[in-house]
């Protein structure tokens, strides 16, 4: 029991210790951080060629064209190839069933 209140004393002593030095800092020293802060450089970008922007620009649109330009290719080249109506399967069946009956009736 003597040895926590110990303890506890050692360590409240300590606690006001520490506040007490920190109160007593040097204010010249936190005017001077304070001003370092305050000094701060501005990052400023080199300006943009129009021209280098022109083809920046021209580029971005480029890129944003090719799906659709890939897109519609794709389409172009895997549609049926277009047939002639004469030439449907259907018709060719009846044209055939047609020469058989003919040739029969002779």
């Amino acid at each position: 029991m003597r040895g926590l209140a110990a303890t506890a004393a050692l360590l409240a002593g300590l606690a006001l210790a520490g506040t007490a030095h920190a109160q007593s800092a040097d204010p010249a020293r936190a005017t001077r951080l304070e001003m370092e802060a305050r000094q701060r450089r501005h990052v400023v970008r080199p300006p943009v060629s129009p021209e280098q922007a022109a083809r920046d620009v021209e580029s971005a649109a480029g890129e944003i064209d090719r799906p659709a330009r890939t897109d519609r290719l794709m389409r172009e080249l895997t549609r049926p190839p277009h047939r002639r109506p004469d030439q449907d399967f259907d018709v060719r069946q009846g044209i055939q069933a047609e020469g058989i009956r003919r040739v029969l009736r002779r």
